[in-house]
Parts: C-alpha cells; sequence; structure tokens
C-alpha cells in the first residue's frame, strides 16, 4: 500500500515540461477544494437534470444523455466509466449524482455513469453487477478507467481525482463512518478505481457472494495475487461521507465462500457472465446517467462443493471459530497453525493492555447551549441568553495554503462597512448584541515567526466565534528574543496580563498551527478540562491517546489557578501538554471532548522543531514542583512585557522570558515520584509524532 496522487497538478511540473504545451488537461490545486456536503436534503431528480443538463447551463458544461461529460479546452487523460450498483436507494443515488457530476467536471475528466439496477426478488449481488455494468459498458464505448462506487459514500474533496493508475487505486481512504481512517490496509471497499487492462487481468469481481459483504475481500485477495499494489489518495483528500441507512444482513456464509477464493479464481469472474447468467431488461440514456436495468440468475452462480473440497481451507478450522465479521479472515488464511497460535496470544494480550489502561476519565460532550436539546418550556428561551441552532453551524471549507494579508482581513472584519453587530472591537473584541453570552472567553496564542500561520488562525477564527454568539478577546502572547520558545510560560504570561485588562471566566489555550474546520465546535469551557482537538488531520482524524491535552484546550479560569497553570521549565517544543495532562489528572478533573464529526482541525504544514533536550526526565519530576513551578512561579524577574497593543484583529503581548529563573533543579529531579501516575506518551518514550 502507498498515499499517492494522479501526476495532473501542474504546480508539480517544472517550467519546461512538454505537457503543457501538449494541450493536455491539467489542474491547479487551489481549484480543487473541500465541500460541505448536505447528507439532509437531496434535491428531486428533474431539479438536477435543469441544474446539470438543462438548456440554460452553458453548453462546455451541459452533461450530454447518458450522463457523459468531456472538458472541450484540453484533452483528457483517460475515459472513465462510474459503475454504481443500485438498487431502492433513490435518496442515496440524488446525493451521489449531485456530488459527483459537479466534482468530475471541475477534475476534467471524461466520463460517463452508468446505475447498474438489479430487479427480481434475489439477493443483492454487487460484485456481479459490476462485472454486467463493465461489459455492457464496453458495448457502447472505450473506456480506459473503471470507478467502482457504492451509492452511498459521498465525496467530500475535490482534489481526490477520478483516474487509475498501474495499482489497484482505493479512493476511499478516510470514510467519517469509520473515524477518517481505513480499517485494515488491503480493505478494498466503496470506492475502487481499476484500469480496463488490471480489471480483465484479474477476471472481475467474483459473481458468488449473494448478499452484503465479502466481495471487496474477495478482490483484494485477487488483486493481492495478481501482484498488483494498492494506492490511495491522503486521507486528507481521500474523504467520503456514508449516507446513514439500516445496515444488511451479512452473506450466510460469506467466509467460508471467501476462504475458498483461489480455487475458483480463473472460473468465477467476468469469463464465467453469459446470457444465461443475466438478462438486461432496458439500457436507458438518462440526462444524468445511463441506466442498466438487469435480472440476475442465482442458478447459475452458486459456489460448489468441488470448490470447497479443493480449496486450501482444510487448515482452516482455526479460523472458521472466527468467522465473526470483524475479524481479518483473510490474514489467518495467510499464516501457519503456529503463527495462528501466536497471533490468538497476541490479540489476548492487546484486550488485557486495553481493559488495564480504559480510563472513565475522558467523555464525549457538548455544552448545552443548542435549542434542539431543550423542551418546550423552557426558561432559558425566555431568559435573553445565547442559544445556538445546529442548521446555523456547518463544516467549512478551509483554504490552507492562501491567508489574507492582514490589512485586507482588518477591512473584512473591523472595518467600517462591516455592519456595527458584527464588527470587532480594538483588540480582537467581539460580544453578540442582541443576546447575553453565556463566559466570557480569552483565546491566547502562544507566538513566534508564524506570520503566515497566524493570519490563517485570525481569518477562520473570528469567523467561527461570531457565528457561536461568544463574547471573546483574542490574546497573542508573542515570545521575543534568543531563548527557545517556551508555549507553557508564555500561556501563564498571558492569562495573568489578560486578568489586568478584564475578567474572563474561560481560557482557550490555542496552537497557532491548528485551524478548525467545524463551526459547532463550541469554544466554551465546562467543569473538565475541555480538549477541543479530538480530530486533527495530521493523526488521521483521531486522538494519539486517552489523555492528550495538546494543540486546542479549554480550561476555565477558577480550574486554571486550581492546578496552578501550566509549567515553566519546558523551554523547547514537547511536554508541557503531558505535564498539564497530569496536573488534571492529579487534581481528578475529568477529560472531555466534542464528537470527532465536530472537533475536527486542520494542521498548517511546517518544519517539525527539534524536541526539548531532557524533555521526558524533566516530566517525569513533575509532582515535585506541582505547586512551586506555574503561575505562581511567576515574578517580574521572570519575564518582562516589552508592549502591549490593541491590534483591530487581536491584543499582541510582547513578552521577553528568563530562562534564568526558571530551570529544572537537581532536587526536583532527585525527589520526583516517577512511576505511579505517567501520560502514554512518556510510557512510550515517545518521539515526534
Amino acid at each position: 500500500c502507498r498515499y499517492s496522487q494522479p501526476d495532473v497538478f501542474i504546480e508539480d511540473w517544472p517550467a519546461d515540461d512538454s505537457r503543457l504545451k501538449s494541450g493536455r488537461c491539467y489542474l491547479r490545486r487551489d481549484s480543487l477544494q473541500l465541500q460541505p456536503i448536505d447528507m439532509h436534503n437531496a434535491p428531486e431528480l428533474h431539479h438536477l437534470e435543469t441544474a446539470l443538463a438543462g438548456p440554460e447551463v452553458p453548453a462546455q458544461m451541459r452533461l450530454r444523455p447518458g450522463g457523459s461529460w468531456a472538458p472541450s479546452n484540453c484533452t483528457p487523460l483517460q475515459h472513465v466509466a462510474v459503475m454504481v450498483a443500485f438498487r431502492n436507494r433513490d435518496f442515496h443515488l440524488r446525493l451521489l449524482l449531485n456530488r459527483l457530476h459537479r466534482m468530475l467536471r471541475r477534475q476534467l475528466i471524461k466520463y460517463t455513469v452508468f446505475v447498474v439496477e438489479q430487479t427480481g426478488p434475489e439477493p443483492f449481488n454487487r460484485g456481479m453487477l459490476m462485472n454486467v455494468g463493465v461489459v455492457e459498458a464496453l458495448k457502447l464505448a472505450s473506456f480506459d478507467c473503471f470507478i467502482f462506487h457504492d451509492v452511498d459514500m459521498i465525496p467530500e474533496h475535490d482534489r481526490n481525482v477520478y483516474l487509475c493508475d498501474e495499482n489497484a487505486r482505493h479512493l476511499a481512504s478516510a470514510i467519517d463512518e469509520m473515524r477518517y481512517h481505513v480499517m485494515f490496509y488491503n480493505y478494498l471497499g466503496a470506492v475502487l478505481a481499476m484500469s480496463s487492462k488490471n480489471f480483465f487481468r484479474i477476471n472481475g469481481f467474483s459473481n458468488v457472494y449473494w448478499g452484503w459483504g465479502n466481495e471487496d475481500d474477495d478482490i483484494s485477495a485477487r488483486t493481492m495475487e495478481a501482484g498488483m499494489l494498492v494506492s490511495r489518495p491522503p486521507p486528507t483528500l481521500g474523504r467520503y461521507k456514508m449516507v446513514r441507512h439500516p445496515k444488511a444482513v451479512r452473506i450466510e456464509s460469506g467466509n467460508e465462500y471467501f476462504m475458498a477464493w483461489r480455487a475458483r479464481h480463473y472460473e468465477d469472474g467476468l469469463n464465467a457472465l453469459s446470457r444465461a447468467s443475466y438478462s438486461v431488461l432496458s439500457r436507458q440514456a438518462m440526462p444524468l446517467y445511463t441506466n442498466i436495468s438487469v435480472r440476475l440468475s442465482r442458478q447459475r452462480h452458486r459456489i460448489t462443493p468441488e470448490w470447497l473440497s479443493n480449496s486450501d481451507s482444510q487448515i482452516d478450522s482455526f479460523c472458521r471459530r472466527w468467522q465473526g465479521r470483524r475479524f481479518p479472515m483473510r490474514v489467518c488464511w495467510h499464516m501457519s497453525v503456529a503463527g495462528r497460535y501466536l497471533l490468538l496470544c497476541l490479540y489476548l494480550c492487546l484486550w488485557v493492555f486495553a481493559l488495564f489502561n480504559y480510563s472513565s476519565r475522558c467523555r464525549y460532550s457538548q455544552p448545552d447551549v443548542f435549542i434542539e436539546d431543550w423542551p418546550a418550556d423552557d426558561s432559558r428561551l425566555k431568559s435573553g441568553r445565547c442559544y445556538l441552532r445546529r442548521d446555523s453551524l456547518q463544516l467549512q471549507p478551509i483554504d490552507m495554503h492562501n491567508a489574507p494579508e492582514l490589512h485586507h482581513l482588518e477591512t473584512a472584519l473591523a472595518g467600517p462597512e462591516v455592519p456595527a453587530q458584527m464588527r470587532l472591537r480594538p483588540g480582537g473584541s467581539w460580544a453578540p448584541s442582541n443576546c447575553t453570552p453565556l463566559q466570557h472567553v480569552a483565546v491566547m496564542v502562544a507566538f513566534r515567526n508564524r506570520d503566515f500561520h497566524l493570519r490563517l488562525l485570525l481569518n477562520r477564527l473570528h469567523r467561527m466565534l461570531r457565528r457561536q454568539l461568544i463574547k471573546y478577546t483574542v490574546f497573542v502572547v508573542e515570545q521575543t528574543g534568543p531563548e527557545p520558545f517556551n508555549r507553557g510560560m508564555l500561556m501563564n504570561v498571558g492569562v495573568v496580563e489578560a486578568l489586568k485588562l478584564a475578567s474572563f471566566d474561560c481560557f482557550i489555550f490555542h496552537d497557532v498551527d491548528m485551524i478548525p474546520e467545524h463551526d459547532r465546535n463550541v469554544y466554551l469551557c465546562d467543569e473538565n478540562a475541555r480538549h477541543l482537538a479530538s480530530a486533527i488531520d495530521e493523526m488521521r482524524y483521531h486522538v494519539m491517546f486517552y489523555n492528550y491535552l495538546g494543540a486546542v484546550l479549554a480550561m476555565s479560569s477558577k480550574n486554571f489557578f486550581r492546578i496552578n497553570g501550566f509549567s515553566n521549565v519546558y523551554w523547547g517544543w514537547g511536554n508541557e501538554d503531558d505535564d498539564i495532562s497530569a496536573r488534571t489528572m492529579e487534581a481528578g478533573m475529568l477529560v472531555s471532548r466534542p464528537p470527532p464529526t465536530l472537533g475536527r482541525y486542520k494542521m498548517v504544514r511546517h518544519p517539525k522543531a527539534v524536541r526539548i533536550e531532557s524533555g521526558n526526565e524533566y516530566f517525569m519530576a513533575w509532582r515535585a514542583r506541582h505547586y512551586e513551578d506555574g503561575l505562581n512561579a511567576l515574578s517580574r524577574a521572570s519575564y518582562s512585557v516589552l508592549s502591549r497593543q490593541a491590534m483591530p484583529l487581536y491584543t499582541n503581548i510582547s513578552v521577553r522570558l528568563s530562562r534564568q529563573r526558571h530551570r529544572i533543579t537537581p532536587e526536583w529531579l532527585s525527589n520526583s515520584d516517577s512511576s505511579p501516575k505517567r501520560t502514554n506518551r512518556s510510557q512510550r518514550n515517545s518521539q515526534p509524532v
């Protein structure tokens, strides 16, 4: 397996590349972005037909009958057929067509969408429908590439290019239902791209899986047998939303059939199709797709006893004990008997490890600010307090490559043309005028030499916080001087200096390179240590370990003083988030997070900093210095405020820190009690992730 992208982006080509003069279609990255997807409203087909293929659509963008399109101003790289196996999923189909046509036209792809519809009482057979679709499509035109697409998979990012390469290209590398990561390395379900040559080389899909499941495992085994690699787009691009629907019953004896795949590889597939296998009831060129309505014959495609008896499954009595849906049987199938018992031992050890490391300390929750969750007679509705509606807060597309200049941002957010009730006040402050905010929030950004990151963050943060009706001020605490960066001490200084200006209920400690994606990730504090970054793209949209509190942390003023703030001794990158996690644990505080679908962040790419020297050793002494190292250790000798300026978009606090005043002492190291409670990162003595 490997992550890669087709070589179609002009930014990757040298200036004298011959392709620039060949007239071939090329793309620009900035023209293809993450798109917001409305999963609850699907346009009716006649509205879609008018919007995509109607007479008012410009001729060069209008779909041709049969759901075909080709760019008119360049030569496409491939002729692509999108195959959708279908039965009784009209809502899903309308959602998919609405998204698919718009995306493929932006990608300048010559394509046709085929909807292969199964009729009759037989169980659904996705593999056979895909085979039939390929055979029937090649009667109409010559296609270089086939995209085998589940009807309930809606692509999110336009930069996930629908083209084939020399590999089996699995396009769905991050599905929301699977927490935006791949279940296992050779998973080829949901959306698969394969060239016509490769599809015939592996004899297509199997025809014997009647019902849900296993046909994707089977084609994965076929590609592996043929020596083909699996390529995927990066998880930040290969993102899909799954349309919710009742789960189908898994195919009976599907795993047993799969164990016999090698015995029937060359007898069960494309070459087993015949007129007796299926009948085409109709073939219609609809405005948005070519509909192929077929009736499949189950009698012609059943598993035979010879296949089962001749397969390698005689030695698989061990594997058959694990025919539950979650066990990866194909891995078991390739192992020796001794290896299987070793795998069982490892599996049980992991369970024991998970049980002993389970923590009830963490929970997923959202602030109680959404009016949909309140009863009709709730007193808060008449109190004038600020409340939110979920449908007004959506996932937003983030352009990570273009950050507006500060003066443009100031005009757009705080200029005289901005309505008074939405205009920022000097110092980067804002408060809703039509309701009483729940908390007064200070957003603390530790900063040094990251201007591009800061502009990206401010552009996103102000727009999001105003939609959330939050009374807030953004503080940028800038470190000057030659000393190594000290994020923890900068946050402590920011809190002390901010409280000289106003009384704040809640502090948000925000990394400058973390850009929030979802407006419903509400920036408020609760009684816990609230970790807002529950899904970061750099970490494949999940949390590294349960007590991780890095990136973006929300904590009430009361709780922050209760734990004595951050440590001041970590000069350089790393460990200050482990330290504050240990402090919150010592104080008996829970960790709350938004659900991973809401607590999503993009990390601005930058060179990785060198990890702090002896950082893990310092962390092991956290308990010895807990009450001596933090907010109460700050003094005028610890830092000096060089300037405090109320800028249009933020309050800038420029400080010089004293390293001499905040060093680890030998007494702390010798008196440390490192054994009882450590965070996971220190147990592993980890390196930068």
